[in-house]
């Protein structure tokens, strides 16, 4: 049976949301910025070559008259449920990747009478009536072939595959700038010639490791999850044992709340604690400007609303975590181009590359080595002298 996987992308979602009606003229060369990124910009800004992805810095350098406006997440929430939950009314199976982005499995979900493209085009056009918002779509028989046809609005059945791949430039795998302009001198300029070379090129050729090839050339079959509307998080931690035992039962709990959401790729904005103690039951609320999503930092607002409740000696805590939106994964640049080899492999292949030569696994600094090394003797002659070689 074949899937029907739509990948949906919003084009203008972050500047919408960071906008401040009547703050700045439509022609303002202004962007937003995530993590010291930019993160959306608009068309005048990009006339100066300034594109999502790019460091703050180097973007003030190429346009000096770009105002840059930080993300706001909490702004950013509204919008989103308003996307998401109208997307979510044509199909269970809804899969948000980022506020912006996300995939739809619309398998046994389009209407009798209707195609598919004429389906998810009465969609795109009713979402930008709504929003104002550039929507673009793609889609095929799963997640990856959807996702290399973002831009394409338009479905690529199975049988017109190998000419779609054939068409399609290897940016569109989000690999590594350095990476394709070797694969280019070597004649390797589209999809399809990448699947079709064998794997002892890499090695011998790129000199590529396992995992590294197998990012590059692996296609990507997982159905799509259903994530939206996201579930509330909760955790219930009982404490016995007086005093000693309530940070330890705190760190318990924090870490167990950032294992779920690590589990769910989300991130929460909202924190509800309840306290029970013997004498009272107590609920504060915790609203954070920036999302959460670590244990120390859970931890350490759970602690703080404690303090500040002054509640003694409590019997039991339950933490609920609300505001969930998906979080962007690691070392994920705002081009889409993951950094898909893990920094482990290269850590391994320093350390082993490290130890042939020198011993030693770990970096060192001059000093640290001239200590362990048996002075010259030229420089014990010197050093009486009141002289130092380097």
């Amino acid at each position: 049976m074949i899937r029907y996987i739509v990948f949906v992308s919003i084009n203008g979602f972050y500047l919408k949301c960071a906008r401040l009606p009547g703050s700045l003229r439509k022609s303002a060369t202004q962007a937003v910025a995530r993590g010291g990124c930019i993160l959306d910009c608009t068309r005048e800004a990009r006339e100066w070559n300034v594109e999502p992805g790019i460091p703050v810095r180097l973007a003030r350098r190429r346009c000096p008259g770009l105002e840059v406006i930080e993300e706001n997440p909490n702004l950013a929430r509204e919008l989103y449920q308003q996307i998401w939950d109208f997307l979510a009314a044509y199909t269970p199976l809804v899969e948000p990747l980022d506020h912006h982005r996300g995939l739809l499995d619309l398998t046994g979900c389009i209407p009798r009478g209707s195609n598919l493209r004429e389906f998810i085009t009465g969609i795109q056009w009713q979402l930008q009536f709504k929003t104002s918002l550039e929507v673009r779509w793609g889609g095929g028989r799963d997640r990856w072939i959807a996702k290399l046809a973002a831009d394409e609005n338009d479905w690529i059945p199975p049988e017109d595959e190998d000419e779609f791949l054939s068409r399609t430039s290897l940016q569109k795998l989000e690999i590594p700038d350095e990476l394709c302009g070797r694969l280019n001198r070597f004649g390797i300029a589209s999809v399809r010639e990448l699947l079709e070379v064998p794997k002892s090129f890499f090695q011998s050729h790129l000199q590529l490791a396992e995992e590294e090839i197998q990012s590059l050339t692996h296609r990507d079959r997982t159905p799509v999850r259903a994530l939206y509307p996201p579930r509330e998080i909760e955790i219930a931690q009982d404490i016995e044992g007086g005093e000693e035992s309530i940070p330890a039962s705190i760190r318990r709990q924090a870490r167990s709340a950032a294992k779920l959401l690590d589990r769910a790729c989300l991130q929460c904005t909202e924190l509800t604690l309840q306290i029970r103690t013997r004498e009272r039951f107590i609920e504060s609320c915790y609203t954070s400007r920036q999302p959460l999503s670590d244990a120390s930092r859970i931890q350490g607002i759970v602690t703080q609303i404690l303090e500040r409740e002054r509640a003694r000696d409590p019997e039991s805590i339950r933490l609920k975590l609300g505001g969930l939106t998906p979080r962007a994964p690691i070392q994920v640049n705002l081009l889409n181009r993951e950094n898909r080899f893990r920094g482990s492999a290269d850590i391994e292949r320093t350390r082993s590359a490290l130890e042939q030569r020198f011993g030693f696994q770990i970096l060192q600094t001059g000093y640290e080595l001239s200590r362990q090394c048996p002075p010259r003797f030229a420089q014990l002659i010197l050093r009486k002298r009141g002289r130092y070689l380097p």
